[in-house]
């Protein structure tokens, strides 16, 4: 796969803090993502995720504190030069149009080169089904497709909310190893807590809109911490080939002494 040239971009968010009505989605979160690193914001449903990554897509709802992308300020950047700098995958696609994977990619009010499509789509391994129907995709194949269409206009900046949902394990574990080869800074939301804890290098835990840790996985998923923030019991394990995985179990299962 070919890799882009551009130089990843590096996220702060300020004292951020998102109503909706009288819900207080993210409280006061503070936290610098490192240019080129692959950062995971999890927790449990409802604790801010969504709300969060949608600060940086355009799509923002009213907020306080600042949030920028290189030093710039989101609110005042032009959606033109957003689209550009930012690649945003989101959880809900809505229905697809009938249209090639070529078609898919270079769709847009800003035209793309033959050239451009086609490198795309050899970053992400599609460059073979580039005349396929959406509709003949497989889940994997279609969510390489949608990742292609965020990285179109060489982005320094991914924001993906829930990538590896309705995806099989291989292909789970196959679309996280292809961000990693992408070299631009990432930001996902992941309900998948060991995939996170294996592919990625940094994490902003999220509970009931407040940042509870940010920092290396292996720091932030403590056994206490999992246990406050998701009641379940969880054990980190580290392989002979120095792989860390954590191991979860309910509630239910611990009662019962599994």
């Amino acid at each position: 796969m070919s890799s882009s040239h551009t130089t990843p971009s590096e996220v702060a968010f300020n004292a951020v803090s998102v109503n909706y009505g009288p819900r207080r989605a993210l409280d006061n979160v503070s936290a610098t993502i490192a240019a080129g690193e692959i950062v995971a914001v999890v927790g449990p449903n409802g604790c801010g995720k969504s709300t969060l990554l949608s600060l940086l897509t355009g799509y923002h709802p009213a907020f306080t504190g600042t949030v920028t992308v290189d030093g710039e300020d989101i609110s005042t950047m032009r959606a033109r030069d957003r689209a550009r700098k930012i690649g945003v995958l989101r959880q809900h696609t809505g229905p697809l149009p009938d249209v090639t994977v070529t078609e898919l990619v270079a769709l847009g009010p800003q035209k793309l080169s033959t050239h451009q499509v086609n490198r795309t789509l050899a970053r992400v391994g599609l460059d073979e089904l580039a005349t396929e129907p959406v509709a003949a995709l497989s889940g994997g194949q279609l969510q390489r497709a949608l990742l292609a269409r965020a990285l179109r206009h060489d982005p320094t900046l991914l924001v993906l909310d829930e990538p590896t949902n309705h995806l099989d394990v291989q292909h789970r574990f196959a679309l996280m190893e292809l961000l990693q080869d992408l070299r631009v800074t990432v930001l996902c939301a992941l309900h998948d807590l060991d995939l996170a804890i294996r592919y990625t290098d940094d994490m902003l835990l999220l509970a009931e809109g407040q940042l509870r840790a940010h920092g290396h996985p292996d720091a932030v998923l403590t056994k206490s911490r999992v246990l406050e923030v998701f009641a379940i019991d969880s054990e980190s394990v580290t392989t002979a080939r120095g792989q860390t995985h954590l191991l979860l179990r309910s509630a239910r299962a611990r009662a019962a002494g599994e």
